[in-house]
């Protein structure tokens, strides 16, 4: 990338120097925060959410059901249900937060420190205690999820070059994936090998003390590292910081979409396809456990294989963004998930084919991996300028609007039929309508349509780049983030782009505009 970026901008960097991002402590701020991250999320994923399964199973009642009116094997979707459809209200709060005040790295701290609480806490799981502890893993999610809008809005303001933001997220996704399986074969070497056999109760004791034990100290450097940003615009009298949020996301998705249409058709997209995307690793482990009766420790395997094979998914299907176009690489990833639910329910429904989940596992890493680079990169080469902390608040939104819909799906399946051999298929029905809407982008129009808005892009310091290796339009950082004259023109400048695209009748904005 370095040698490539001097050939297209010479004084940008040299062929003997690394890509100038690299040198900025938000670069190391943001890898971090996938590192922080990983331990705490596999936790939930591989260690308590299979658990909690197996003691609900134990605990059943008389008619099959736990707390009187749900299958064991539904506990942790029905609760991934909820923890989505809170994350729809929460992510544009926290994405309004991050723009209209300078808390973005406050956010993501609070949110960091909560999480690695809510995780240690979850030794205090006993037979006794499981539904106690389901509902701390709900509020741990939640909690958790805060941090990933802010943290996701540095990604644009390193650089505008869309080769660097893939690299930048692939990057990201290796550390976290190298970290999730360091983390996840740690906590097998400590939980295993015991005999007799330690209680499951016992394994996540082990498992919750581990991850918060890893994940602290790239907390804490993370947000050493994180740089912080003063507010991009002003809240508009009589708005009210909570309910602006929620106002805001609808008003924002019709000004996306009217004004920057490629953007918006990408967000209908996504909704459709990462809504079932998202939910795969929850719905896999209760599909695993209950159709082919894997214990949690071979659930932990298929997942581990799945997040080791991520890693070169995420750096082939990068490499393949610096080649082929990104829509094309991200289409040709959610084709294959396609198919693969198609010839699951003939190969994968009985305890017989077990084995045959470590080959599904493995392929879903790969794309998984290499999914959640492109796509995430993509979007950030179609946002306008200023408006990046909102914009992936609005991202994380498409992430779960639909998100609640596959466990629903699953839920509803399971308690009518009792199995849910065929429900993966159905499930394709979101890839179906995300690909053909996703046909009808055209990137090259949509970074057009955001060009104009370049300058307002609030740029990583450039006092973090070596001299000569700033990235094209960091040099407005002083203009965007220090204040003053500079600062209050750009803001009125944002301010008048609002009125344009149609925000209200536009009197809050012109007096914003006129006070800046």
């Amino acid at each position: 990338l370095g040698r490539k970026q001097a050939a297209v901008s010479p004084g940008t960097t040299t062929k003997s120097e690394p890509p100038a991002y690299r040198q900025l402590d938000d670069y190391k701020g943001f890898i971090f925060a996938f590192v922080a991250r990983a331990p705490w999320l596999i936790f939930a994923l591989t260690f308590l959410g299979p658990a909690l399964i197996v003691l609900a199973e134990e605990d059943v009642g008389d008619n099959g059901t736990v707390l009187g009116f749900i299958r064991a094997s539904n506990l942790v979707a029905a609760l991934y249900i909820v923890f989505v459809i809170a994350n729809i209200f929460v992510s544009p709060i926290v994405g309004t937060i991050a723009d209209v005040t300078p808390h973005r790295k406050r956010l993501i701290a609070g949110s960091y420190a909560a999480t690695c609480s809510g995780v240690a806490l979850c030794v205090i799981l006993t037979p006794h205690t499981y539904i106690a502890v389901a509902f701390l893993l709900l509020v741990t999610l939640i909690v958790g999820e805060i941090s990933a809008v802010p943290v996701n809005s540095y990604l644009p303001e390193m650089t505008d070059d869309a080769s660097e933001m893939s690299a930048i997220a692939a990057r990201g996704g290796v550390a976290y994936t190298v970290t999730s399986i360091g983390y996840a074969l740690m906590a097998l070497a400590l939980t295993e090998p015991w005999r007799p056999p330690l209680t499951t109760s016992e394994k996540v004791r082990i498992a919750a003390v581990t991850a918060a034990v890893m994940g602290a100290p790239a907390a804490l450097y993370s947000v050493a590292k994180l740089t912080p940003r003063k507010a991009a615009r002003a809240l508009p009298p009589g708005a009210k910081l909570l309910t602006y949020g929620i106002q805001e996301s609808v008003s924002l998705f019709k000004r996306v979409y009217n004004k920057y249409r490629q953007l918006g058709t990408m967000l209908v997209a996504r909704a459709f396809y990462f809504g079932v995307q998202r939910s795969i690793v929850a719905l896999a482990s209760t599909y695993l456990v209950t159709e082919l009766d894997m214990s949690s420790g071979a659930v932990s395997s298929v997942l581990v294989l799945a997040l080791l094979l991520s890693i070169p998914g995420a750096i082939g299907a990068a490499r393949l963004a610096q080649r082929l176009p990104q829509k094309t690489v991200v289409l040709g990833l959610l084709y294959t998930m396609f198919l693969s639910f198609i010839v699951v329910p003939f190969v994968l429904y009985r305890p017989a084919h077990a084995p045959r989940a470590f080959a599904f596992g493995a392929l879903w890493g790969v794309v998984t991996g290499g999914l959640a680079v492109v796509d995430k990169s993509l979007f950030s080469a179609l946002i306008p300028g200023g408006m990046e902390a909102k914009l992936f608040g609005l991202y994380a939104s498409t992430n779960s609007v639909l998100e609640w819909l596959p466990p629903l799906v699953f839920i509803a399946f399971n308690e009518a039929v009792g199995r849910l051999r065929w429900a993966m298929t159905l499930l394709n029905l979101f890839y179906i309508i995300g690909i053909a809407t996703l046909h009808t982008v055209d990137v090259g129009v949509g970074k057009a349509q955001v060009q104009a808005t370049m300058h307002l892009r609030r740029h990583s310091a450039p006092d973090h780049h070596p001299e000569g290796a700033t990235p094209a339009g960091a040099g407005l950082y002083a203009a965007a983030n220090r204040g003053g004259a500079a600062g209050g023109a750009d803001g009125a400048a944002l301010a008048a782009l609002e009125i344009e695209e149609g925000k209200g009748d536009g009197k809050a904005e012109e007096d914003m505009a006129r006070t800046e």
